[in-house]
């Protein structure tokens, strides 16, 4: 059975350093929102330049990229607004965080976002301990997201 090591990482305050993001990873990623720029720092404390390339992705998220999906949603369900763009569309599915920590980091290994309510980041951590268990993966990072909705009187 592989030794497990757990190393915490501390939460990405908001609003986000901005400057230690361009810093750290360049115009590259600079259309991606607060979800996906909170994960990227987030691990960008926590993995180096060379971490091995198997690595696995496990990502908890109880409410997803909330702030990205809601007008997709009202776009798609007012017929009277006007239709999302195919960027808008592709950064509200919950794995886009997950998908671009694996762009920035050249990872090539087993790569997932769960979605449990207030236990997200819990099936995160138990996925990726089987993960590791079945062979999957030799190392495994694992973390949890949210990004709180910042307009509630939109969700109306």
């Amino acid at each position: 059975m592989p030794e497990i090591r757990i190393q915490r990482w501390s939460t990405v305050d908001f609003p986000l350093d901005l400057d230690a993001y361009r810093a750290r990873f360049g115009s590259r990623f600079r259309r991606v929102g607060p979800y996906t720029q909170g994960v990227l720092l987030g691990a960008a404390k926590v993995l180096d330049p060379g971490c091995p390339a198997d690595l696995g992705v496990f990502l908890g998220s109880g409410l997803a990229n909330l702030a990205a999906l809601v007008p997709v949603i009202s776009s798609i369900h007012h017929p009277t607004r006007p239709r999302c763009s195919p960027i808008a569309f592709a950064s509200s599915v919950a794995n886009v965080a997950a998908f671009h920590l694996a762009q920035a980091f050249e990872l090539h290994g087993h790569n997932v976002t769960l979605s449990q309510e207030e236990v997200s980041f819990e099936a995160a951590l138990l996925e990726a301990v089987l993960a590791l268990r079945e062979g999957v993966c030799t190392w495994a990072l694992v973390g949890g997201v949210d990004v709180p909705y910042p307009d509630a009187a939109a969700q109306r």
